[in-house]
């Protein structure tokens, strides 16, 4: 599916770059933005809050460090979730190695700061993003939402459904 999609003529694909940098350069009808919304706007209603990720790799001298691929810890612990690859794709070996991830105050935006004054902030930008014609917003960043990958995908299906194909039935 990507590697059709990457061969496909209409979809260019740019690497490591900031769609400001492009945006006047490049003809749509429509633009799926999936950055941060208070970013698409310039901050101009201020700054939404994040919460960022530090990973912490650690590789074990054990064939097995937990019994499934991914767990999540209680807050009685620095980290909040430790996830096993080797049992995601199914590899033997006698080590393994494990990713810790621990949350914090970052610069890289991964949750929402899911309290009344941040969620009205986050509203105040929806209301702006709903009056952009040519834009959809999409995803954690741009929703200013918490999504677990099956609904990040359940949305963006639904909203091509909904508003790419709706349009040409």
């Amino acid at each position: 599916m990507c590697r059709n999609m990457l061969d496909h003529p209409e979809i260019k694909l740019l690497l490591n770059t900031d769609y400001k940098e492009v945006i006047d350069a490049i003809r749509y009808e429509t633009m799926i933005y999936t950055g941060p919304v208070d970013y698409y706007f310039n901050y101009q209603l201020g700054k939404l809050k994040w919460r960022s990720i530090k990973f912490i790799f650690e590789t074990h001298d054990c064939e097995s460090y937990q019994p499934i691929a991914s767990t999540r810890w209680p807050m009685d612990y620095e980290y909040t979730r430790i996830t096993e690859f080797k049992k995601l794709t199914g590899q033997k070996h006698d080590k393994t190695t494990i990713l810790k991830e621990i949350p914090c105050d970052g610069d890289e935006p991964f949750y929402t700061f899911p309290t009344a004054e941040w969620k009205a902030l986050a509203q105040r930008y929806r209301e702006l993003a709903a009056r952009e014609e040519h834009v959809i917003f999409l995803g954690r960043l741009a929703e200013y939402k918490y999504y677990d990958m099956d609904d990040v995908v359940r949305r963006a299906l639904d909203v091509f459904n909904n508003s790419i194909l709706g349009e040409n039935r």
